[in-house]
């Protein structure tokens, strides 16, 4: 019986469920399972994830970095997305087992809860393309794709990013630079 949980559902309703059990004396990671329409999917990944956090302490996988990940999945494009779904699955099942959010990035910054993506990873993401919609968006970080709370977040973001930046929407950034002054 696991004593940790975390779930992910898509917007299709296809689901990832993650389940740890952790030994209540030494906090150490005893079982890693999974299962859900999306498990096949991410079988690599989470297999070489439960290599890497079995019999080694809740802290010890939270302090994992996707560095050590090799089997990481990527977007259709080949890119990687901004965050980890093994990773992330790990961090909310262990918010669960500690019973609060301790684990949650502490960005000020901080736009979707769910995937922990903040205004910097949001502005990093769309300047480094050169173009952007908001399914981009969503398809590279994930953001939104859970519960949905903070679409209109993050399509005010990407608005007052445009006109920071002075870019429109729809062409290339090379070709978007406006000059502010007049």
């Amino acid at each position: 019986m696991s004593n940790a949980t975390a779930t992910y559902k898509n917007l299709e309703g296809l689901e990832l469920k993650l389940f740890l059990d952790i030994d209540l004396k030494s906090e150490n990671i005893q079982d890693f399972y999974y299962k859900g329409s999306l498990a096949q999917k991410y079988e690599e990944e989470l297999n070489e994830l439960k290599n890497i956090v079995l019999n080694h302490s809740y802290e010890e996988a939270l302090s994992l970095d996707r560095k050590f990940l090799q089997n990481e999945i990527k977007l259709p494009n080949g890119n990687l997305p901004i965050a980890s779904m093994g990773l992330w699955l790990i961090h909310q099942a262990i918010e669960d087992y500690l019973g609060n959010d301790s684990t949650i990035n502490s960005q000020n910054d901080l736009l979707c809860l769910c995937y922990g993506i903040g205004k910097k990873e949001l502005k990093k993401e769309i300047l480094n393309r050169s173009d952007y919609h908001l399914k981009d968006v969503i398809a590279e970080t994930m953001a939104t794709s859970a519960c949905g709370s903070c679409r209109e977040a993050i399509i005010k973001t990407m608005k007052d990013l445009r006109e920071e930046h002075g870019l429109i929407q729809g062409m290339a950034h090379s070709n978007t630079r406006l000059d502010k002054s007049g």
